[in-house]
């Protein structure tokens, strides 16, 4: 008599049934939906991954809905983001404007022939790295080289990555398959980001810390300080948009600028401790079509009410500014307003607190609850390896008594993400055997010398 399939638990929550249902598609939009799509093996034609994950189904009430249930907002920010990074990048002189369409995204025939050849030699690449030497260029999943091309990013220079971005963007565009725009929608999420460090320029002002003088942490003491003093030593206005970023951002670990398109989700559940389901968006426009995709999802259910309602007027907030090309001026005047307050508060501190500070903190917690995959999960990318030898540190984690509020990755976002660091570690590896394999070397010569 054959055995009854048992449900496999979730490390994420509770027991979701094996088999997938008829409607795997759900009541999703086709205009906005979540990305990567649920229910759907990232790594087909790969080694499988054997994952504790169980990915939730769209049609269970724990799985989120995503931004559909308000559409016309979802495309209004994404259409704001849109012009507002179009804008910055032809201010800064990176791309020459074309008087037709006002666009900077304007590429010559040689420039491209160059971007093809060095996506076709990022592609060879892949193939013998993965073992894959039969592989065609259209039997190439997409997704997949994308996976394998973001395990490289902690080991460039930003200017390199940003060529190889370019490169793997043109090369994919060539390649037939029904998860193309799925890829380029990844790859074009990463436009913008820059280093995993950075700070907002003062407007009108030409000070303001260097970025090596920039703290990497921010202390649970130093914190609770400066929640309690900002209020007495300024009377600007954005005194309570600091206090609500500073409690947002500490506690969700976004960066400064992915706030300006974000969605807050909140679905009542009886069920619950807090009555309540709650997950943050953080949304970017998705390849050729420009509708909405869902970057990364995190899951806040078990966020307590006052910290819930910091992140949804912060989010709200902030959504207001990109609809209205005010983001970068608030988040300007927010930056300088902690500087001020920080350098009044720690006139002694060699390395100033900045909005950046709050991920880096909150990278360092995570790291004390979480696998690594995990918390590549909740903050859109695996790190350098500057970045994963510093949040490591014990001493830079805030005790596990004040971490009181941890937010939940997605399962299918930590499948990919640990496909990602599986990759990455391998390279770190052999990159570390080369090296001592190089030092040997080095040491026999000095001997035959000597």
């Amino acid at each position: 008599m054959p055995q009854e399939t048992k449900p496999r638990a979730s490390a994420t929550g509770p027991q979701v049934p094996p088999e997938p249902v008829a409607d795997s598609a759900g009541p999703t939009d086709p205009a906005i939906r979540m990305r990567p799509a649920l229910n759907r093996d990232p790594y087909r034609g790969l080694t499988k991954i054997r994952d504790d994950y169980t990915a939730l189904l769209p049609s269970d009430p724990r799985a989120p809905a995503g931004p559909n249930p308000d559409k016309a907002a979802a495309l209004a920010l994404m259409k704001a983001k849109v012009r507002q990074r179009k804008k910055r990048r032809v201010g800064r002189g990176r791309f020459g404007q074309d008087a037709a369409t006002g666009d900077g995204y304007v590429k010559t025939a040689s420039t491209q022939a160059k971007l093809l050849q060095r996506g076709s030699g990022l592609f060879a690449r892949y193939r013998r790295e993965l073992g894959l030497h039969n592989l065609l260029k259209e039997d190439c999943d997409p997704c997949d080289f994308v996976v394998w091309l973001f395990s490289l990013k902690p080991m460039l220079a930003v200017s390199s990555w940003r060529i190889y971005r370019a490169s793997a963007l043109a090369w994919l565009q060539t390649v037939p398959h029904a998860r193309l725009d799925e890829a380029l929608a990844t790859l074009e999420a990463d436009i913008g980001i820059g280093a995993d460090a950075g700070r907002a320029r003062p407007l009108g002002r030409a000070g303001g810390p260097a970025r090596s003088e920039l703290a990497m942490r921010f202390g649970c003491g130093d914190f609770a300080i400066v929640m309690n003093e900002v209020h007495r030593l300024s009377r600007s206005a954005a005194v309570p948009w600091l206090a609500d970023w500073l409690v947002a951002g500490v506690h969700t670990g976004l960066r400064p600028s992915e706030w300006a398109a974000t969605v807050l989700e909140v679905r009542s559940d009886p069920g619950l401790r807090q009555g309540r389901r709650a997950w943050l968006h953080v949304l970017d426009a998705e390849a050729r079509t420009g509708a909405v995709a869902v970057q990364r999802t995190l899951d806040i259910s078990n966020f307590s009410a006052p910290v819930l309602d910091a992140v949804r007027r912060h989010s709200e907030r902030a959504n207001a500014w990109l609809l209205t090309d005010k983001f970068e001026m608030r988040y300007s005047q927010c930056a300088q307003l902690l500087y001020d307050v920080c350098s009044v508060l720690f006139p002694r501190q060699q390395q100033r607190y900045s909005l950046f500070s709050l991920r880096h903190q909150f990278i360092a917690n995570m790291k004390t609850i979480y696998q690594p995959a995990e918390v590549a999960a909740l903050v859109g990318n695996i790190g350098n390896d500057e970045t994963v030898k510093h949040y490591s540190k014990r001493r830079v984690a805030w005790l596990s008594k004040q971490i009181c509020e941890v937010p939940v990755p997605m399962p299918e976002q930590v499948i990919k993400m640990r496909r990602q660091w599986e990759l990455y570690e391998q390279r770190r590896m052999a990159k570390e055997l080369r090296r001592k394999l190089r030092e040997r070397r080095c040491k026999v010569k000095a001997r035959r010398k000597s």
